[in-house]
């Protein structure tokens, strides 16, 4: 109901799109060509049946790490949030929502699952595993994202923040660009595998960076974060440190497919296309905060708009790196205390998962609940 199809996208005004370079032709590509060359990765082996033994370790390592880190969305208590979100401002309580409404319809907006036409493209089998496994964490965040709406509001203001974030500037501007750059392009695929490596690096930072000022620390130069426990809304941290631990899963993994081909877009055409998505980022912070009203506090402190556009050049700064190109920006982190918090919080995470799975092993079956093919059927 909330997807925004490519025929919202290709109506939404020509001047808007010619703010980030997106023409009305947005779908056509642009810069030098890609000298194409036959990638072993994306050709058919006939001979391997099984995804044992191994052929691609490092791939494989990538996917067992993120594997290793699997959560779900039971996992988090939202009691506590349910219970302090009315408490706090009008005005933070209006950024906020909307925030984790974008968060949880942020692939029907898309209109399509963002991976599939590369999935179904690369030829290798331990690729195929964590394009599998990405999907599935995927509808996790979704759900959770959902259920922090649900815990916050309900009944026809629930419906009118979702159809609010739908309708957004940036919104129609961030479907065109995953269409033009991913899901319809018609590029080489080492392009789209680079934007899609962009995508997880920039697209959503705005609204992860914004959630997370709720646990923005009274002095962010201290090298100690604040728990998700002392601060007013414990799950919703919790669940956003998770879902960028997991972001940056994917990053890596799309940046070592991109590393693995012959094929290298110019350096030009890809800064542009990192360009767009930190654009588009920048207007969905302004769009998130134009919802909620001029000068919004969290947590007590003002929030440093810029500051957050700051924050999604610098990750696709990073992620760039990673690709083997140069920076557009560079220079340090301008919120290193959300990277700080989220060490922690996946810290935690993990020690708590440890006990987890102890307590979920299954007890030793006594020898009368033994099982014996000498009963009768």
């Amino acid at each position: 109901m909330l997807a925004a199809s490519k025929e919202d996208a290709a109506s939404f005004s020509a001047a808007s799109f010619s703010a980030l370079s997106l023409e009305e032709d947005w779908d056509k590509p642009r810069g030098p060509p890609v000298v194409e060359t036959k990638e072993a990765i994306l050709v058919e082996n006939p001979r391997r049946f099984v995804l044992f033994p191994i052929e691609h370790n490092d791939i494989w390592q990538s996917y067992k790490a993120a594997e290793a880190s699997f959560w779900n969305a039971e996992e988090i208590e939202l009691h506590e949030d349910g219970t302090a979100f009315p408490n706090l401002h009008g005005k933070t309580r209006a950024l906020l929502l909307h925030a984790v409404a974008l968060l949880a319809t942020h692939d029907s907006l898309m209109g399509v699952d963002v991976t599939t036409k590369l999935s179904s493209e690369i030829q290798i089998s331990e690729a195929r595993c964590f394009f599998g496994f990405w999907a599935m964490q995927r509808n996790i965040h979704a759900e959770i994202a959902t259920n922090l709406v649900d815990s916050f509001c309900s009944g026809e203001g629930r419906d009118f923040v979702f159809e609010a974030v739908r309708e957004l500037p940036s919104t129609f501007k961030k479907t065109a660009w995953v269409q033009r750059h991913i899901t319809d392009s018609s590029e080489h695929f080492s392009v789209r595998i680079i934007s899609l490596a962009l995508y997880v690096a920039t697209i959503q930072t705005s609204s992860l960076s914004l959630l997370l000022h709720i646990a923005k620390p009274a002095d962010t130069s201290s090298p100690q974060p604040v728990s998700s426990r002392t601060c007013a809304l414990p799950g919703l941290t919790h669940a956003v440190c998770k879902i960028v631990r997991d972001l940056s899963h994917y990053r890596r993994f799309a940046v070592q497919i991109s590393r693995m081909l012959t094929s290298r877009p110019s350096t030009g055409l890809v800064h542009m296309i990192a360009k767009e998505a930190v654009e588009i980022e920048r207007q969905t912070v302004e769009d998130l905060v134009a919802l909620a009203g001029s000068s919004v506090d969290i947590a007590g402190q003002p929030l440093d708009a810029a500051a957050v556009t700051k924050k999604c050049q610098f990750e696709a700064d990073v992620c760039l790196r990673e690709l083997g190109y140069p920076p557009i920006v560079g220079g340090e982190n301008p919120m290193q205390w959300i990277d700080t918090l989220v060490e922690a919080e996946t810290r935690k995470g993990a020690k708590e998962g440890e006990k987890k799975v102890v307590k979920k092993q299954a007890p030793k079956m006594k020898a009368a609940q033994a099982f014996t093919i000498d009963e009768d059927f």
